[in-house]
């Protein structure tokens, strides 16, 4: 996928013109890389100097600092580094090779590299068929000379001429490695990467999201109450600074390979633009006319990847030529990274309706597209990994035993002679949850935010007009009442376990515990003796159970594996309606009711392109919404003549819910400056009950969970948590 450039090797042994090796030959005078079927590949300069400086030394190590020597003398001032990689990477993607299975060139991690395959030096090119190649390193048996040639200088004795001698040496060590290689080899255990020590750099701010370092600075977007602002701070801690940008939402994707710019897009839409802005200060560029979701550059700093929907695209660094090499993930790709040898491609996939986060890898051009750990967790919950610049590890966070979100590493390959284990190794162990990690420049450092997660349980006080703690500010969302008035259930914050209690907080019974199943909006049965709500189970989509109040297993409402969300009992209890889409990733959604007594179940007519179904205390009507997101619509079903209405037409339209009477429907308008509303049956034309933008509200599963108390008061989630950045010693051996 890089258009290599022609060039010529003016320092090879004129005797040798060419060197074959399984499948190419390589012309020294000219620079081309000649395939078997007869294809011509132009390398560029630097990477047919390092391949000569490979085949002219078969089997022996080459340092880094040699091929700086080649490619660099009398002291030339470059960032060789990094130029030594992008060369290493365009040789490889020349032969087809892979860093993780050599087949040619085999990399010995900060010293330098080998190559392995056998190759014969000739004095002019060949046409067509191979000829037979030997191995300098090893000769086999058949290649030992059977009489030493020798040269008479005296009658007394014989002296073995200097080449025979040379293979001599040669063929003993063959035989020397063979036997160590089958008899005493034993592979050299990798010892796993730990962590010796942490620092906190921020204290307040919630900086969040991605982070990025120039070596000195880490960049972050910092969620200030007004508006979220880019910002950075010193690697070692300091005071945090803003970064100016003239849009709203801004998050940071990406650092430019030279460090010189941040890579930047939006959260308004799931499709936005890219924006390269300088560092320290200066005004942003669009990338192109590209849209996307998620976005990085490559390490050559020539192309740019970007996700947008369920597919990937490479294009040149301005934005244009887009071309798919990945399509139809299942879910959302997202949390893009190039290996530092620009081989291969990370990413996470996020599927909304199955509620996962998955590793996934792809070759740089959309070859070899596979999961990255299939068999390690389930469900799987990985996500936002990211390689150490040497590329001996890949970092990422996973959702560990106990439902805790940790920082692990995972060791990549590196030669014959190392004993890896595939397993991750995990560096951190809470009791915060980490998330986002990233590794300095220098591997010393480990970058991540530390996230306390806390919600106080808050309702809005019409006398006063404030949002004042209630049931005693308890860190939970999702909050129903019985019928009754006197018994709640709750989803707590963290963990999001399902839980029951008397209303002033006494016989409190945790339902469920099950790490990583989480629930979600618990209804109350008429009669109080069953709980029904949303959960997941090993990672399948969202479905409902019905749970005992005192406690016992969950049962499903019916089988299968079709998503159900939102359930709403009916008046008498024998009816539970439930929606079968979810906004976030299906296609389509209709409102069904499952009869408690006998399990059948009903589509309700007409019900197509709705979801979130509330029943009204009475019995008469079921809402719901239009399956959109944001919903703008409220329709209306009337249960006697099974008739569908619409009911409001609103800009956005969230967690409606009736009134104890029956006669009024509330919801929720808008996100950070927000209104809720109420509408009575029979009209159309909604009203303001209050409006707000002070509260900053938590986020939880389904975004910022709303209802109302038995008085008719409207309940929030007060955001509590704290999160900071962190930089922890490690270790990565």
């Amino acid at each position: 996928m890089f258009a290599p450039e022609v060039s010529v090797l003016p320092e090879v042994e004129k005797s040798r013109k060419t060197a074959v090796f399984k499948g190419f030959e390589l012309n020294v005078r000219s620079g081309e890389l000649k395939k078997e079927d007869g294809k011509i590949i132009h390398l560029p300069d630097q990477p047919c100097r390092i391949l000569l400086a490979l085949l002219e030394r078969p089997g022996e190590v080459v340092f880094r600092e040699e091929i700086r020597q080649r490619l660099w003398p009398n002291n030339t001032v470059v960032e060789f580094e990094h130029s030594i990689s992008a060369a290493m990477n365009r040789l490889r993607q020349a032969l087809g090779d892979s860093g993780d299975e050599p087949r040619y060139i085999e990399t010995l991690p900060r010293r330098g590299y080998r190559w392995t395959a056998p190759v014969q030096w000739i004095g002019s090119s060949f046409n067509g068929d191979i000829p037979p190649v030997t191995d300098p390193v090893a000769p086999t048996s058949s290649e030992m000379p059977s009489e030493l040639p020798i040269e008479e200088t005296s009658p007394s004795f014989v002296t073995i001429t200097r080449a025979a001698r040379r293979r001599w040496v040669w063929a003993g060590s063959g035989v020397i490695v063979s036997l160590l290689a089958f008899t005493i080899w034993r592979p050299i255990p990798v010892q796993r990467p730990r962590v010796t020590g942490s620092v906190q750099l921020t204290n307040g701010g919630d900086p969040c999201c991605v982070m990025v370092t120039d070596g000195s600075r880490i960049y972050f977007r910092q969620n200030l109450a007004d508006n979220p602002q880019l910002s950075e701070i010193a690697v070692g801690g300091s005071d945090i600074s803003l970064i100016p940008f003239p849009f709203r939402h801004p998050v940071i994707e990406d650092i430019s390979p030279d460090r010189t710019h941040l890579l930047v897009t939006t959260f308004d839409s799931q499709n936005a633009p890219f924006w390269s802005l300088p560092l320290p200060s200066g005004s942003p560029h669009r990338i192109g006319d590209v849209e996307g979701g998620w976005g990085c550059w490559a390490l050559d700093g020539k192309h740019f990847l970007l996700a947008k929907d369920s597919s990937l695209f490479i294009a040149a660094s301005d934005g244009s030529g887009a071309k798919m090499i990945v399509s139809g993930t299942d879910g959302n790709p997202g949390q893009l990274r190039f290996s530092p040898d620009g081989s291969r491609i990370r990413f996470t996939v996020f599927n909304r309706q199955a509620r996962t986060e998955t590793l996934w890898e792809v070759r740089s051009d959309g070859s070899d597209l596979h999961q990255l750990l299939p068999d390690w967790h389930h469900p799987h919950n990985e996500c936002c990994g990211r390689w150490t610049p040497d590329g001996r590890y890949y970092v990422f966070e996973a959702e560990a035993q106990g439902g805790a979100r940790d920082i692990f590493a995972l060791a990549e390959s590196r030669g014959l002679f190392s004993r890896l284990s595939r397993e991750p190794t995990r560096l951190t162990f809470g009791p915060l949850r980490f998330e986002a990690p990233l590794v300095s420049l220098d591997e010393k450092k480990l970058f991540v935010f530390g996230w306390h997660q806390r919600g106080e349980l808050v309702r809005y006080d019409s006398a006063t007009g404030k949002f004042i703690p209630f049931l005693g500010g308890i860190s939970a969302t999702d909050v129903a009442f019985s019928r009754d008035g006197q018994w709640i259930a709750y989803v707590s914050i963290p963990g999001y376990n399902l839980w029951r209690c008397r209303v002033d907080g006494t016989e409190r019974i945790q339902l469920t515990s099950t790490p990583g199943d989480s629930a979600e909006l618990p209804r109350w049965s008429p009669n109080g003796k069953q709980i029904a709500f949303m959960s997941r189970v090993g990672g399948k989509p969202w479905k409902t159970f019905l749970i005992s109040a005192d406690g016992g297993p969950p049962k499903p409402l019916r089988a299968g594996d079709d998503p159900e969300a939102d359930p709403t009992w009916s008046s008498d209890g024998t009816q539970i309606a439930f929606a079968t889409g979810f906004t976030s990733s299906s296609k389509k959604s209709e409102i069904e009711i499952v009869d408690t007594r006998n399990s059948q179940v009903a589509t309700v007519p007409g019900s197509e392109g709705l979801f979130s179904p509330r029943w009204s205390p009475d019995g008469r009507h079921l809402a719901a919404l239009s399956f959109e997101y944001p919903a703008k619509r409220v329709f209306i079903y009337d249960v006697a003549k099974q008739e569908w209405a619409s009911w409001i037409t609103d800009e956005d339209v969230g967690y409606i819910s009736w009134t104890a009477d029956s006669h009024y429907l509330q919801y929720v308008s808008g996100d950070v400056e927000f209104r809720v509303r109420r509408v009575k049956v029979g009209s159309s034309n909604p009203i303001d009950v209050f409006s707000a933008k002070d509260l900053r509200r938590y986020s939880g599963i389904s975004g910022f969970w709303s209802d109302a108390t038995p008085d008719g008061s409207r309940m929030f989630v007060r955001d509590a948590s704290g999160r900071d950045i962190y930089a922890f010693d490690v270790d990565f051996y």
